[in-house]
């Protein structure tokens, strides 16, 4: 049985694999050649003293309210009226 590396070979070609190979290891080591700026010298004096943000613990759930479905089956029924309305107006008229 033929490896998955001996098929991707077979159908690319072992010349072509070669390539890309090259192609990657050239972009790997242009990429570590790469000159990263200074970050030090960047903060100004302010900056650098100012003291640190004070954190804030992460609100709690707010409670679910016993009348929660009222509320939302009231608020689908006053969308569905002014979907209604909506519906009933002449567009023509408003042109």
């Amino acid at each position: 049985m033929e490896s998955p590396d001996q098929r991707f070979h077979s159908v690319m070609g072992a010349d072509m694999v070669q390539a890309m190979r090259m192609i990657f290891l050239t972009l790997l080591l242009l990429a570590a050649c790469n000159n990263f700026p200074q970050l030090e010298d960047t903060l100004d004096a302010d900056a650098r003293d100012a003291p640190y943000p004070r954190l804030t613990p992460v609100p709690a759930e707010p409670t679910p309210r016993a009348d929660g479905d009222a509320l939302y089956a009231a608020r689908i029924a006053a969308l569905q009226a002014r979907a209604a309305d909506i519906r009933r107006s002449d567009i023509a008229a408003l042109q």
